[in-house]
């Protein structure tokens, strides 16, 4: 579930991470969109209103997940149903794609998961992460700005 950054003791992620070039993609994607409608239905608790933006970005495709690309449309069409989130936009972002087996499976997942965007890089050069950030930052402010119409923002072009 969601907590707040200064509730995350460090300690309790020791042994939490094992790199070793899988990527658990769906998981993810999973944790993400359900931590999201969780800290939105706090903020309904809290009498607030909010939209929900989640920005997945990765440098492979999905290969140790529990969970499926069809687990992903249901959660984001499970947050989206609950309404505790007024509106749900997802992107998925894929760095430094060069290997068409990629691209092309990244693609599959946003298809099949119901991703709202898929934005895809052919480097991860420091032009190329700020132009991802910067675009990240329009995101938000767009999703941000279209709270009170019932709606997400659109897409917009990287």
């Amino acid at each position: 579930g969601y907590r707040e950054l200064a509730q995350c003791p460090l300690g309790s992620y020791d042994g939490t991470i094992r790199p070793g070039g899988m990527t658990a993609l769906f998981d993810a994607t999973v944790d993400l969109v359900g931590s999201m409608a969780a800290y939105g239905k706090d903020l309904q608790d809290s009498d607030y209103t909010a939209n929900g933006i989640a920005v997945v970005i990765t440098d492979g495709m999905n290969n140790h997940s529990k969970h499926t690309a069809q687990g992903v449309r249901d959660i984001v069409a499970k947050a989206k149903q609950q309404e505790s989130l007024e509106s749900v936009l997802t992107i998925l972002i894929g760095v430094n794609v060069k290997d068409p087996t990629v691209s092309s499976s990244l693609t599959k997942f946003q298809q099949d998961a119901g991703i709202d965007q898929y934005v895809e890089t052919k480097d991860a050069s420091p032009q190329t992460l700020a132009k991802i950030a910067g675009f990240i930052s329009k995101s938000v402010s767009s999703q941000s700005s279209s709270l009170g119409s019932s709606g997400a923002s659109q897409p917009l072009a990287f």
